[in-house]
């Protein structure tokens, strides 16, 4: 009787969810790892267009002084964030035991003469200390939306600590006003699966759950990255998502090119 339950169980949920994301109980999980590049796309004499990169950075927003960094060498574009997405209601997959030993580290974002790391990637259960490593005072601008907005003082060498109970399913900004504006970004999630950029556009999710998900891509200039070039085809990933098939083992998704005029057409 037990195995028939279990076997209607499954069969049901795999009519509602998929086969690949019903794993009965028994079933020991299996893991993958997801990487690729973000990169500008190819141009006739593979440079990147430095006018269309100059226009694109002066229809920033005035504290957004870092815009659209782009390596020149790899043509790859650093701080696109890319989140694991479930739909409202569901829950996100129980992380891979790895997880579980940061999820409750603190993490530290040093302000004053810039905001590093310019993205933070941080769990609800997690601490974020906020160090000012400035000469000078400043003042400092938290726009949550689900938590609590925060604008406080934050004097040399202070640490203010700050917790986060609730997910923000967009970034939220973290804006220093004085003396000098910078501008950071806080992903705020209930899930370890997430990645952001580096400087040359390379981003890697480890031991993700195999089978399909959907993550989602924005960008600070761009908002949602919608038009990608992949092996040669052109994509549109509507309000930057893309559904993807995990493997056991890795899905390396390659170059991703995402045209400049995209970031330019973004903030018009």
């Amino acid at each position: 009787m037990r195995s028939y339950a279990r076997a209607l169980s499954v069969m049901v949920c795999c009519l509602f969810y998929g086969q690949e994301r019903c794993i009965a109980a028994d079933e020991v999980p299996s893991w993958g790892t997801l990487t690729g590049q973000f990169v500008t796309e190819r141009s006739d004499n593979d440079v990147v267009d430095v006018e269309l990169l100059r226009r694109i950075r002066h229809l920033a927003h005035p504290l957004q002084f870092r815009s659209v960094q782009i390596d020149e060498t790899s043509r790859g574009i650093a701080d696109i964030l890319i989140t694991l997405q479930v739909r409202q209601g569901e829950d996100y997959p129980a992380p891979h035991p790895d997880y579980n030993q940061s999820a409750t580290d603190a993490l530290t974002v040093q302000m004053g003469n810039a905001i590093r790391p310019h993205v933070t990637l941080i769990r609800t259960n997690q601490p974020l200390k906020l160090i000012n490593v400035s000469p000078n005072p400043i003042h400092v601008k938290v726009d949550t939306i689900k938590n609590q907005r925060q604008a406080f003082d934050l004097g040399v060498n202070a640490v203010a600590k700050l917790n986060f109970a609730q997910e923000e399913r967009l970034p939220v900004s973290i804006t220093q006003l004085s003396p000098r504006p910078h501008i950071g970004w806080l992903a705020i999630r209930n899930t370890p699966y997430m990645a952001v950029t580096d400087r040359e556009g390379r981003f890697t999710i480890k031991n993700l759950p195999s089978g399909h998900w959907d993550f989602q891509v924005w960008h600070e200039q761009a908002g949602y990255v919608t038009t990608v070039r992949r092996k040669g085809e052109d994509e549109t990933w509507t309000r930057g998502m893309v559904e993807l098939r995990i493997p056991t083992g890795q899905l390396d998704l390659g170059k991703l090119e995402v045209p400049l005029d995209h970031f330019e057409e973004a903030r018009r």
